[in-house]
């Protein structure tokens, strides 16, 4: 197939090169923007793939990337499990966090509204607690 062209496997070993050189390097994320996101959300809508499913995690996601700001994403599971070191960012952007208790509101409040950073919520968050609306 066209993957046996010769052009491709100097492509590839040239990216490999690239990767194995920067492989051992410790990871410092460069993001100044995080994307907090909920997959458990989805059982509080519908079961089945609908619209919003779609547009609340790829087409948000895919439209901050195009912003052109360097975005790391999280699971707000990650954020209330304090695993999230949030001070080099700058804004904190709620995606589909449609259901938040009142101790992660309250988390949001104390620790991620602060320092001057930029707190952007999306459609309803915190809608639901996941017993009351």
């Amino acid at each position: 197939g066209w993957w046996g062209h010769p052009t491709f496997g100097h492509e590839i070993k040239r990216l490999k090169a690239l990767f194995d050189a920067r492989r051992d390097r410790d990871f410092v994320p460069e993001s100044d923007v995080l994307l907090v996101w909920d997959d458990d959300v989805y059982f509080h809508l519908h079961p089945a793939w609908t619209p919003i499913s779609e547009s609340s995690i790829d087409d948000q996601s895919n439209d901050l990337f195009h912003t052109g700001a360097a975005v790391d994403q999280v699971y707000l599971r990650d954020l209330v499990s304090g695993r999230v070191d949030l001070g080099r960012y700058r804004a904190v952007v709620f995606g589909n966090t449609y259901r938040m208790d009142e101790a992660t509101r309250k988390l949001v409040e104390d620790r991620v509204a602060r320092d001057g950073r930029h707190v952007l919520w999306s459609y309803a968050a915190g809608y639901t607690d996941g017993r009351r609306n």
